[in-house]
């Protein structure tokens, strides 16, 4: 590291190399490059489990944390991969199955918590759906991390995940991976009690029936949003959208995203 150089520059420039790799191969350069690098380095973390919970499948990130606390402030995003365990507790019908996994909590329900700057999270399977066991116990945990804003539940949402989901209520960003039907027909009232909500994002709505709209854009339920961004190929007719930027007044960013072309919009006549 030159001498001359400021250390907070070798930070800014560490900072816009952004790939991880590359970010990691510059700390094993030398002690000086480590401290300049380890900012950017852990701000976004990931964590993967297997083994019924108990074990970090190849999360150097989680090891060198746990090894060196002073790293825990640097922590800004968090991705959870729930893997092996949640699938078979989604999906399982053997009981004794589902209770020896859960014998133990998971290391990251005492890990979340230590992480003073995590601001945003994102849970994530590589199966449809998480087991509803799952799901509490993060929120759970998810509730003791004082300055999180941003959660994004990437799998099918359920109407009964709901009720769990919207505990977090403090959070200022919420984006959901491809609710279903049920989920979009009762989610008004769970979006009414988040008077924080400025961002909702829904990957995937191909789910959002043209019925179901006026249930999710109207009675006041997105007037504080400022962002509204919905994928997946929604059916929403031209005056659908309108709909929504009428009763979204603060909206200042609406996108809606189809597979092929906007032209697509499924044709649907105006209500008289």
């Amino acid at each position: 590291m030159h001498p001359n150089i400021p250390f907070d520059i070798w930070e800014a420039i560490f900072a816009a190399v952004g790939e991880p790799a590359t970010l990691a191969r510059c700390a094993l350069v030398s002690r000086s490059f480590w401290e300049a690098t380890a900012r950017s380095l852990y701000r976004n973390v990931r964590v993967a489990h297997i083994d019924r919970g108990r074990e970090i499948r190849g999360n150097r990130a989680f090891a060198a944390i746990h090894a060196h606390p002073y790293l825990r402030a640097y922590v800004r995003t968090l991705t959870h991969e729930a893997m092996d365990v949640y699938r078979w507790a989604a999906h399982s019908k053997d009981k004794a199955y589902n209770d020896e996994a859960w014998a133990d909590q998971p290391p990251w329900t005492t890990f979340l918590p230590l992480l003073p700057n995590l601001t945003t999270y994102t849970l994530t399977t590589d199966t449809h759906h998480i087991s509803d066991k799952l799901l509490h116990v993060v929120v759970a945990t998810l509730m003791q991390c004082p300055r999180l804003t941003d959660v994004r539940w990437m799998f099918i949402v359920h109407a009964g995940d709901l009720p769990v989901i919207m505990q977090l209520n403090m959070i200022t960003h919420l984006s959901l991976g491809q609710p279903d039907t049920g989920a979009f027909s009762s989610i008004g009232p769970w979006l009414k009690q988040m008077p924080c909500l400025r961002s909702f994002y829904v990957r995937d709505a191909s789910r959002l029936l043209p019925d179901l709209i006026s249930k999710v854009v109207g009675e006041e339920i997105l007037i504080r949003l400022v962002n509204l961004t919905l994928g997946g190929r929604p059916y929403l007719a031209p005056y659908q959208l309108l709909t929504a930027l009428n009763e979204t007044p603060d909206l200042e960013t609406l996108d809606v995203y189809y597979n092929d072309s906007i032209r697509e919009v499924r044709p649907s006549p105006a209500p008289r």
